[in-house]
């Protein structure tokens, strides 16, 4: 039985998560199924402490590199950080590049499954419709914070 207890949330970090739904779902009830299942996911893969935040334009309303509105003629893709210190050295002894600021380029295709986040990518696609849904991994949250606007996914 999976357990779903991650660490808690430094409270100076929490105090900017919105608990509002982000853009690109359809009704509450399709996001918390998708952040449910995704959290179910990563721990069955073996990352308990794992937290999802959601980045760019579902949360902030535009694409920051062309400054559009969000799903201005094509749907927005989706960008979602993963904090984990476990498995951000995971994906640095994978081979995954790492960027400065403690988080590591978009996970490529080809490294999804060996991370065990193919699960959890393949079912957020199915739910959501979007046309590209990138994971990156951060060591800690001073990585996610120092980074810009974010959402924690609940």
């Amino acid at each position: 039985m999976l357990s779903l207890t991650r660490p808690a949330i430094p409270p100076d970090i929490l105090r900017t998560n919105s608990p509002l739904r982000p853009l690109g779902f359809s009704d509450d009830r399709t996001y918390f199924s998708v952040v449910n299942n995704a959290y179910r996911d990563l721990e069955t893969a073996g990352h308990p402490n794992a937290w999802l935040v959601m980045r760019g334009s579902l949360n902030t309303g535009f694409r920051f590199t062309r400054r559009l509105l969000f799903d201005t003629g094509e749907k927005s893709d989706v960008d979602l950080a993963i904090v984990d210190a476990q498995l951000f050295e995971q994906a640095r002894r994978l081979g995954v590049e790492i960027r400065g600021g403690g988080r590591t380029a978009p996970i490529r295709s080809n490294q999804l499954r060996p991370l065990g986040l193919e699960p959890a990518l393949v079912r957020i696609q199915a739910a959501i419709g979007r046309p590209k849904i990138t994971f990156m991994i951060f060591k800690d949250w001073g990585s996610v914070t120092k980074r810009g606007e974010y959402r924690i996914l609940p």
